[in-house]
């Protein structure tokens, strides 16, 4: 796991991205990486995170979140096959399918994990039922590709918002273990509920 967030930190000083030109359309964002903060607000309460994230192809995603959003370590990766969550200091894992509640459970937002990387595209996917998203400030890749600095969804009273910095062009070559489902060695697999309970012992709510 500290090989991976090492490999998405020195991704993420290769390059710096260039402001798109006026009346461009967007291109295609290829594998990218960035620094990120995410807030989600709903009848469960209101959360703020911040730290690494990759997406590729608008199906994979992986975030890697640092103190002092929490208190331990926090690793999701989403792929089409399903969702994996780690929590580093507490060595425990869950892994389920690509629809897990986790932002639900956390804090009432109807949001999967994988609708993120798809909402991040030139051609977004719909949103979750029930919901609305936007996106602002297309950044232009050394590569070629683009993808919005800010996305927002929202769902009646409840939402999430990511907000980009300094996106960079991600390797695709060497990618493939960033966005793995395997659970890493040595870790025990918990149910959602125990999971989300140690998970939000870790975490810091948003004041």
């Amino acid at each position: 796991m500290r090989r991976a967030a090492a490999l998405l930190l020195a991704a993420a000083s290769i390059a710096c991205p260039r402001a798109k030109p006026a009346g461009e359309p967007p291109r295609p964002s290829a594998a990218f990486s960035s620094s990120f903060e995410a807030r989600a607000w709903g009848p469960e309460g209101r959360l703020r995170f911040r730290g690494i994230m990759a997406a590729e192809g608008g199906t994979r995603f992986r975030a890697e979140i640092a103190a002092p959003s929490v208190t331990t370590p926090l690793i999701v990766v989403a792929a089409p096959d399903g969702v994996l969550a780690a929590l580093v200091g507490r060595r425990l894992y869950f892994r389920g399918d690509p629809g897990a509640p986790l932002l639900k459970v956390l804090a009432g937002v109807p949001v999967e994990v994988g609708a993120i990387p798809r909402l991040l595209g030139q051609t977004p996917g719909d949103p979750p039922a029930g919901c609305a998203a936007s996106t602002r400030s297309w950044r232009l890749l050394p590569h070629g590709g683009q993808v919005p600095a800010t996305l927002i969804i929202r769902c009646g009273d409840s939402g999430f918002r990511l907000h980009l910095s300094g996106p960079h062009p991600l390797d695709s070559a060497g990618s493939e273990g960033h966005f793995s489902l395997e659970p890493p060695a040595g870790y025990r697999e918990t149910g959602l509920d125990e999971f989300i309970d140690s998970l939000k012992r870790s975490s810091r709510p948003d004041p």
